[in-house]
């Protein structure tokens, strides 16, 4: 940028300073478009792209040309020997062979074997007759003779008269005679036309009728069990139809049947130890599966478990197993029976005393029996039968018969009794179980299970006062 110029006339002066540096200039119109660049040279190779996606399926391609043959393969490897063939057909016969050169001397022969014997030759001729033979010794004395009836002799004649016999018994009744002939008619007296007579003494007391018979309207057949080897008594106004031994129930082939304590069925009049016969569509056959079990004698104060025979055999010693059979009787009742249970320790008063007012009197009292198993298995009794009051308490109260053995003593027998629930007052019913062992094996020991834990019964029995007021068939179960 050049300077001002001075006024008035002088000299040129020398330059002035450089000015100050402008203000940025506005910004220019777009240029012209330049001329094309020289091409580039050729950039680096990119990066490898990331693989695509799989494509379609390409169509079915044409069928392919034949290819060429192949190489002429190496000789494979020898194989296994075969499998032996068949035996090959029989040859055809050849023709003879030419002689054969004589052959040398042979050695001395050894002896031949024995030949069969022959068959038996023709019978000889008789022989001329021997000399007399002397003379044989005396014989033997025979044995005695038969003695041989003879013939009957001529007939005797009469004997002498004989006494008069005794009086036979009497003849059987004579027929009964014929109709005599029919009487002329009597004269028609009438109570009309018949003077009265005079009033009689009076007459004679008649004589005692006959005593009434003692019917009974469908009474009650029942059993009692001792629990001992005698037989018990039936209850007062019962009579006793049989006696025997306390049958329980019988498992066969894992099959259980039994009898309540309370029915006849229980009291078999003989005891057996094969009771049962398995039979099928063809043929009947005992089994060894067979176990029969049978009420036992209740266990004394001054026994244990230990007391009674392990394993005994019947055959062998049938008095010893009989020592420790329940024995029972069969009774006809005109009265019912029922048991009460007061599912506690103490014996059931309340309840007795409330079914009095109803015509019950107590029997007899007992312990609360539900049931027995045998070897996993077993039968009971209905808690209102009597059969399940039962006067003793015995932890060991069955007896088991299979074959010949009877035993008493087993692991797998056990007998259930209806305990007291009332010290179970106050515990949670959905917690564990209550569990609680009891030793029984002394008195004592029975003694306190007994008091305290063992659930007791009574067996009550229909008054007589009260079957004549109601006036009802003695079946009636209301009775």
């Amino acid at each position: 940028q050049s300077g001002h110029y001075g006024r008035g006339t002088g000299i040129d002066g020398s330059p002035g300073r450089a000015g100050n540096a402008g203000a940025n200039g506005a910004k220019g119109n777009a240029g012209a478009a330049g001329n094309p660049g020289a091409s580039g040279s050729p950039g680096e190779r990119g990066a490898a792209g990331a693989p695509g996606a799989a494509g379609r399926a390409g169509a079915k391609g044409n069928a392919g040309n034949p290819g060429n043959p192949g190489a002429t393969g190496n000789a494979g490897n020898a194989g296994a020997a075969g499998l032996r063939g068949s035996p090959g057909a029989p040859g055809a016969r050849g023709n003879n062979g030419a002689a054969g050169n004589s052959g040398s001397p042979g050695k001395d022969a050894i002896g031949g074997l024995k030949g069969e014997t022959g068959s038996p030759g023709a019978n000889g001729r008789d022989g001329s007759a021997g000399a007399p033979g002397n003379a044989g010794s005396a014989g033997m004395n025979g044995s005695p003779g038969r003695s041989i009836p003879g013939p009957p002799g001529p007939m005797g004649g009469p004997g002498a008269q004989g006494s008069a016999g005794p009086r036979g018994p009497a003849g059987a009744p004579g027929i009964g005679g014929l109709k005599g002939v029919q009487g002329p008619a009597g004269a028609n007296l009438g109570i009309e036309n018949c003077p009265g007579g005079a009033k009689g003494e009076p007459g004679k007391s008649g004589l005692p009728g006959k005593a009434a018979e003692n019917i009974q309207l469908n009474p009650y057949i029942v059993a009692f069990h001792s629990q001992k080897n005698v037989a018990p008594k039936c209850l007062e106004g019962m009579t006793e139809l049989w006696t025997g031994y306390s049958f329980m129930f019988v498992d066969v082939s894992k099959n259980v049947a039994g009898q309540s304590l309370s029915a006849p069925g229980s009291c078999w009049r003989e005891f057996y130890v094969n009771n049962m016969m398995e039979c099928r569509q063809t043929f009947c056959t005992n089994t060894k599966a067979e176990y029969s079990f049978w009420l036992s004698t209740a266990i004394e104060d001054s026994m244990t478990h230990d007391s009674y025979p392990q394993s005994t055999s019947y055959a062998e010693d049938p008095e010893l197993v009989k020592r420790f059979i329940s024995r029972c009787a069969v009774c006809v009742s005109d009265y019912k029976l029922m048991a009460v249970h007061s599912y506690t320790k103490d014996l059931p008063t309340t309840e007795a005393a409330s079914l009095s007012q109803s015509g019950w009197e107590i029997a007899y009292s007992g312990y609360s029996f539900s049931f027995q198993t045998g070897a996993g298995r077993g039968f009971g009794s209905a808690f209102q039968g009597h059969g399940s009051c039962l006067k003793l308490f015995s932890p060991i109260n069955i007896a088991q018969t299979n074959g010949q053995d009877v035993r008493w003593v087993s692991t797998n027998f056990k007998s259930y009794w209806i305990m007291d629930y009332s010290h179970l007052d106050g515990m949670n019913p959905y917690e564990a179980a209550y569990d609680e062992d009891w030793s029984v094996v002394t008195k004592q020991d029975r003694d306190a299970f007994i008091a305290k834990r063992l659930g007791k019964c009574y067996v009550m029995k229909k008054t007589k006062k009260a079957i004549a007021l109601r006036g009802f068939y003695y079946a009636d179960p209301d009775a």
